[in-house]
């Protein structure tokens, strides 16, 4: 999800084991975009 603010913040959610989504992380969509997938460690 990307937020409508200046930075233009993305919140990372993953599925739970609950099967629900949970925010595992926001941050803003520039540095998102700079970056790897690995470098989230939202891997579970």
């Amino acid at each position: 999800m990307v937020e409508r603010d200046v930075a233009q913040t993305v919140t990372l959610q993953v599925l739970g084991a609950d099967k629900t989504y949970e925010v595992a992380a926001k941050m803003p969509l520039t540095w998102l975009l700079h970056t790897a997938p690995a470098d989230h460690h939202l891997a579970r």
